[in-house]
């Protein structure tokens, strides 16, 4: 006899679980980290096995191929229920009057011209010039002597390399402080006390970008904290000052010891996995969404926070102001004190993969660079840039691989010339990279001219260190001179295995060593990398 019961008491539970998950809210986000990452997977793995035998018995009963039909959907579906844009923030009238201001991408003779690249690299100099003018004066650099520009790159590796590498950036952050303490007591002087005054600009992949991010953000919000203390009542203040007083390390640990596990893996197992069988694609199903709420929640949870500070989250606002709003940085009020404070907050350049070209996508709060490079490199269209918050950015550059998905986002379209295109058409060959169609991702042309859609997973599979990008950077500011305003670049790699042991195994070679030998060479491209910055 069939134990009907047991069945549908099955598909109930598993019901439960799908509408519980997404709908939940942040409470389901918080019962995923106790359940865990085993026992979540257990669970699924009852679910399915489950339904797989109640759709074997209503074959036998129907005499009816269900599980071929359900087969089928899964294939066919897959062209209409993808579910993976990356979350965009809307634009406020302010954006949009200053992305209208800008040279636009447009099109002569039907295509895209890079006018808008050309206004860009002039920028990244301007952006460089006030920067480093600032950080001069603050730390009081005579006008002969050379300022240490720091350019970080923090190699990938899932979230070891996030948190080990945030917990190194603090040590650091901490050491210098307490250098600086010690210098003073016994009179000598230490300029450039603080290593984010010093660090311009971070290039990083995959676990990296997780480093990267939390550091710059405590570094934003401490910074912001600065702000506040000039006008703060006592009360506040006191409150303030003792969350400043915490050592930065500390600080960074405690955002990143969350599990970042759990919850992607209820949503990859559950709703996310339901949507392939639905012809629909709903956000709200999207794992990768899980994971961004789920570093969303790691910042507000820290523990000894001061509440002002959670009031103010960087991972939900805009990647372009957690350094500094251009606004404020390109306003004529040269005291403002925001410009001069912020531009201590050192700028982010994530690195991601493009699944149709295989090229690097860079996203990032400088103004674009190197984009004569003949490698193919991609940036963001400014519209999408300018609406990306940082966890949509960190998550661009960290996509590991089928534990989170593709994700859908406009980049800039490159056309050939006029003149290269009037010869293509000569030739009879047809016009390649299409512009963006209003109807994907709900864009709205007038702000995406000139796009085209790209899929961006993980940033290592182009190359896993982040020194190309950060090579491409040093070669644009090194075009930079003022005789009144020297510098010195160094470039600095953080690695976070770089003693790993060979493990040699015979077991099931045949199968295993495909996919192992394209694992372990993202991390060995890394040690090439380093010996072309050193050339």
């Amino acid at each position: 006899m069939r134990n009907w019961g047991f069945y549908w008491f099955s598909i109930l539970f598993f019901v439960t679980l799908v509408l519980l998950i997404p709908f939940g809210g942040d409470a389901t986000q918080s019962a995923m980290v106790s359940i865990g990452p085993v026992a979540i997977i257990t669970l699924a793995l009852g679910s399915w096995i489950s339904l797989g035998y109640l759709v074997k018995l209503l074959t036998r009963v129907l005499d009816f191929p269900v599980g071929y039909i359900a087969l089928t959907a899964f294939v066919v579906f897959s062209f209409l229920n993808y579910n993976h844009d990356m979350l965009l923030l809307p634009l406020d009238e302010q954006d949009k009057i200053e992305l209208n201001q800008q040279p636009q991408y447009v099109k002569t003779e039907g295509l895209c011209n890079a006018e808008y690249d050309k206004f860009d690299n002039r920028r990244l100099l301007e952006d460089f010039e006030a920067w480093l003018r600032n950080q001069r004066q603050r730390n009081g650099y005579s006008a002969r002597q050379p300022y240490p520009v720091l350019i970080v790159a923090i190699e990938g590796g899932g979230m070891r390399s996030g948190y080990y590498g945030a917990a190194l950036l603090g040590a650091m952050h901490d050491e210098l402080r307490a250098a600086h303490r010690n210098s003073l007591v016994i009179g000598m002087q230490s300029p450039g006390i603080n290593l984010n005054e010093h660090i311009y600009a971070f290039s990083t992949v995959s676990g990296g970008s997780m480093a990267a991010a939390t550091y710059v953000s405590e570094i934003h919000k401490r910074l912001r904290e600065d702000i506040f203390l000039i006008n703060a009542p006592s009360g506040e203040s006191d409150a303030a000052r003792s969350a400043q007083d915490q050592p930065v390390a500390l600080r960074l640990k405690s955002r990143l010891r969350r599990d970042f596990l759990s919850p992607v893996t209820a949503f990859l197992a559950f709703p996310d996995m339901l949507q392939r069988f639905i012809p629909w694609g709903f956000e709200s199903l999207d794992r990768s969404r899980a994971l961004q709420r789920t570093w969303e929640l790691a910042w507000e949870s820290a523990e000894n926070e001061s509440p002002r500070s959670n009031a103010y989250n960087p991972f939900e606002n805009r990647l372009m102001n957690l350094r500094i709003p251009e606004r404020a940085l390109y306003s004529t009020n040269a005291s403002n004190p925001l410009k001069n404070l912020m531009l201590g907050v050192p700028a982010l350049i994530l690195n991601s993969t493009d699944v149709d070209t295989g090229s690097r996508v860079i996203i990032s709060n400088l103004p674009r660079f190197g984009t004569d490079n003949p490698d193919g490199t991609d940036w963001l269209h400014p519209a999408a840039r300018k609406r990306m918050p940082l966890s949509t950015a960190v998550l661009a550059s960290a996509r590991f691989p089928y534990i989170t998905p593709s994700g859908r986002i406009p980049v800039v379209r490159r056309d050939p010339s006029a003149e290269d295109m009037r010869a293509i058409k000569r030739a009879g060959i047809q016009e390649l990279n299409k512009p963006l169609e209003s109807n994907l991702l709900r864009f709205q042309d007038e702000e995406y001219g000139c796009a085209r859609e790209a899929y961006l997973v993980d940033g290592g599979y182009f190359e896993n260190s982040g020194i190309a990008s950060a090579l491409d950077l040093i070669n644009e500011l090194n075009r930079f001179h003022n005789p009144r305003l020297p510098y010195e670049i160094t470039l600095v790699l953080i690695r976070t295995d770089a003693n790993r042991k060979l493990k040699r195994s015979d077991f099931l070679r045949e199968v295993l060593d495909p996919p192992q030998t394209f694992l372990n060479a993202w991390g060995a491209r890394v040690p090439y990398q380093k010996r072309l910055a050193t050339e």
